[in-house]
């Protein structure tokens, strides 16, 4: 409903801006629409694909023999730092696995890929091989695209999605959720010298 985005095109102009970028391997789809429920009109909502591990979206190894499957994720996704299907590290918080699910997600998997974010994390702090754990091109697009539109609600708080497929790297993509972008957000009003993915406020 872009309740929080009186203009109602955030969303749009922003997943139309990440078509642009190349290093990011999925993008949604979204479009503004006039909804009319038995002939009411209700208002202008957004149409669109959901972000999800599927054929023509998400691409990602599922239910691989080894540990190493393909996995997907999203930060902020859940308030648990440590739940069933969630963990936090040294850096990053809340740490939800969207794919493997259920009973396809066990403990071998939580401990292999916890350890495997732990790693890019200290490689992060230490500036010393992040890139073997990281696909930097599409962090960089993420980044430019999180820059240009001030997305704090993005800013490695929630709604950030990343996968590491089998054998691969943490990947960045796709984007989602701009609703407070593009100076709708009190962290932006008259800001415009600060870095959003530097923020304190949101680590």
């Amino acid at each position: 409903a872009n309740y929080a985005d009186k203009s109602l095109i955030r969303n749009y102009v922003a997943l139309e801006s990440a078509k642009v970028l190349s290093n990011m391997d999925c993008y949604a789809t979204q479009y503004p629409v006039d909804l009319f429920v038995n002939g009411e009109y209700m208002g202008v909502y957004t149409l669109g694909e959901q972000i999800e591990a599927a054929d023509n979206r998400v691409d990602i190894l599922q239910n691989a023999v080894s540990v190493d499957t393909g996995f997907f994720f999203e930060i902020g996704g859940t308030y648990e730092p440590d739940g069933a299907n969630s963990f936090s590290t040294r850096y990053m918080n809340c740490i939800e696995v969207l794919e493997p699910s259920g009973s396809s997600f066990t403990e071998k998997h939580k401990t292999y890929i916890k350890n495997y974010f732990s790693l890019a994390d200290e490689a992060v702090r230490t500036h010393n091989g992040y890139e073997d754990f990281i696909d930097i091109d599409s962090l960089i697009d993420w980044f430019i695209l999180t820059e240009l539109s001030y997305n704090s609600d993005g800013a490695m708080r929630r709604s950030v999605f990343m996968k590491k497929d089998h054998g691969g790297k943490i990947e960045f993509g796709p984007v989602w959720d701009f609703d407070i972008a593009y100076g709708n957000s009190e962290t932006d009003y008259e800001n415009y010298e600060a870095w959003c993915c530097l923020s304190t406020e949101h680590g």
